[in-house]
């Protein structure tokens, strides 16, 4: 833009994140390249739940170890939830392994038995939350579902089995048609 015989010119460069070096910004703490680590997340992860979960509590974790306060870590996960979504199911197990390892640094020791005790309630949480998913989605596309199926449903302990009776409910032409 010139004006009077005077001009202003801005140069920036510019350089793809995908090229970015990557180890280099691992170590860095400023949040400007946690903000960038969590970009190259998205890229890497554009529709793997499972990864961007992992990247998420690997991160959390980190900025806990590295003595960020939690409000510091809330704040720059205001941007992570908007950049990394996670599918509601993930975002309740996110939460529930977050409470856990919170705990667990005011804690000096967690003994094996109270360890298998809170694997076991995340565990349980799990399957009820799929659970539920499962009965809701057969409600809304068809309206009440056999107390057989309900029962079937709820009396299931398979994580595994639940999750792919939860992909099957979005697709089934009746709620008989379950795998369970």
């Amino acid at each position: 833009m010139k004006l009077f015989g005077c001009m202003t010119l801005f140069e920036f460069a510019v350089i793809k994140l995908l090229d970015f070096d990557r180890e280099g910004i691992e170590k860095d703490d400023n949040p400007f390249a946690i903000v960038t680590r969590v970009q190259l997340a998205k890229l890497k992860s554009e529709r793997d739940a499972d990864r961007r979960y992992s990247f998420r509590m690997e991160l959390t974790k980190e900025l806990y170890l590295k003595n960020y306060s939690k409000e510091q870590v809330i704040r720059l996960y205001r941007f992570i939830d908007y950049v990394l979504k996670l599918p509601k199911l993930k975002a309740l197990q996110f939460k529930k392994e977050l409470e856990l390892f919170e705990e667990g640094r005011k804690m000096q020791y967690v003994t094996s038995t109270e360890m298998i005790a809170r694997k076991e309630g995340l565990l349980r949480g799990q399957l009820e939350t799929v659970k539920e998913a499962v009965l809701e989605i057969l409600e809304v596309r068809f309206g009440s579902v056999a107390s057989g199926i309900k029962e079937k449903i709820t009396s299931c302990g398979d994580l595994n089995r639940l999750k792919k009776a939860l992909r099957q409910a979005v697709q089934t032409a009746s709620p008989g048609e379950l795998d369970l």
